[in-house]
């Protein structure tokens, strides 16, 4: 019937995976396409064996022509050597038809010369540009959200249920003696945050990564509309959950009840949730094992955690410049201080000195005990915010590095 309409002047364009040899010897023209969207073979159906036997690559008599050129053109990914063998024989075959497109091929057994199309031998798929990638990218994400419920209950209550847990422990924080240290655990409990970026990384990003991988290969889209369309659906969770979190914060553990405040809080859980996922980010792009990446990302946060400033005042010069590179030295060099300004303490008798004074009186006495007066907290904030933007974006460079993809909006 397809063969009726085409001798009537219609033309007639068919996709097909595998014909059989009766139903192959009907086709007019053939595009033959590797992995990849590479042209390996593009004209007469007729003449397509005897290319391929110009090539070196003879058919066996009997054999279905379907099944010999695919056969050909089929990288093996059962063994290791010979996975690389058919990949140089399959890239040697792109390669020879790109050379010898508009050229003329020789039948062996009929002298009559056949020129490819030129038009079809140039066409190669080209990358997706960002401008139509991104939206189709973001579209597809949201449907996996959407289909994944569990996926969103793990980036929203991981952070909701550590508010629910800190306000289980230290609600609510008192004025008195006691409450000096229950603040200050309250703030070192907050850079946890850091493990909690990097669980919400685990629980969606390993799949993402692997479908991006497989599609990258084939030059579908660029990393940069991947990676942007990942943070677009990621940040706003990321956004909603912290300014949930800070309502734990000022209303159920009683911080200063302000404004101020809850903005600083919500900042400082969102900047820190945020390098937690680009942490995760990076050691699950450079290693393929979700668990050892977790180990390795582990170790160090936990360096980072112990050097934020809370447990840790008096290092050797070393660490505290390797400090400078950890988002939540500034973290805590800013919410503390917020925290505790204006901030009263009071004491019983016998907690009082010789000369009735309590041992802490106020929260910048506190400060000054923790060395965490040294610095202003807003230039401490900024630098948690500028610290959290070079993270994304060193998660972005690692990315690109793995898929050997630098620039920004363009192309391989």
């Amino acid at each position: 019937m397809l063969r009726a309409l085409a001798n009537e002047g219609r033309t007639i364009i068919s996709t097909i995976h595998q014909s059989r040899a009766e139903l192959f010897e009907q086709f007019g023209n053939v595009l033959l396409l590797a992995r990849g969207g590479s042209v390996v073979y593009s004209g007469s159906a007729s003449k397509m064996l005897y290319y391929f036997e110009s090539c070196g690559h003879r058919c066996p008599t009997n054999t279905n022509p379907a099944d010999f050129v695919l056969d050909l053109i089929t990288i093996d990914l059962q063994h290791a050597d010979r996975e690389a063998t058919s990949r140089e024989m399959v890239k040697g075959l792109v390669e020879n038809f790109v050379r010898n497109t508009g050229k003329t091929i020789t039948d062996p057994r009929k002298p009559r010369q056949v020129s490819l199309p030129a038009e079809l031998g140039r066409m190669k798929r080209e990358m997706a540009p960002f401008r139509i990638a991104y939206p189709i990218l973001l579209h597809r994400g949201a449907l996996n959200l959407r289909r994944q419920p569990q996926v969103v209950m793990a980036r929203l209550m991981q952070v909701l249920g550590f508010g629910i847990v800190l306000s289980l422990f230290f609600s609510p924080l008192k004025n008195d003696y006691y409450g000096v240290q229950n603040r200050l655990g309250v703030i070192q409990q907050v850079t946890s945050f850091y493990y909690i970026g990097m669980l919400q990384n685990i629980a969606h990003y390993p799949k993402e990564r692997d479908t991006f991988y497989k599609e990258h290969s084939d030059g579908t889209y660029s990393t940069t509309s991947f990676f942007f369309a990942y943070i677009t659906l990621e940040i706003p969770l990321e956004i909603v959950t912290s300014l949930l979190f800070a309502v734990f914060m000022i209303f159920a553990i009683s911080l200063p009840h302000t404004v101020l405040l809850f903005f600083i809080a919500s900042i400082n859980a969102f900047c820190a949730v945020s390098v937690g996922e680009s942490v995760g980010i990076i050691f699950n792009t450079l290693f393929s094992h979700t668990g050892f990446a977790m180990n390795v990302a582990s170790t160090v946060l936990s360096i980072g955690t112990t050097m934020a400033g809370v447990m840790s005042t008096n290092m050797p010069a070393i660490l505290e410049h390797l400090n400078y590179l950890s988002p939540l030295r500034y973290m805590i060099r800013n919410f503390t201080p917020y925290s505790l300004m204006g901030i009263k303490f009071t004491c019983t008798d016998d907690q009082r000195l010789p000369d009735g004074r309590c041992v802490i009186a106020s929260g910048e006495q506190v400060l000054k005990l923790y060395r965490l007066d040294e610095d202003s907290p807003e230039l401490m904030l900024v630098g948690l915010v500028v610290a959290a933007v070079i993270y994304r974006i060193l998660a972005y460079l690692v990315l690109c590095g793995k898929t050997m993809e630098f620039s920004f909006f363009g192309r391989r």
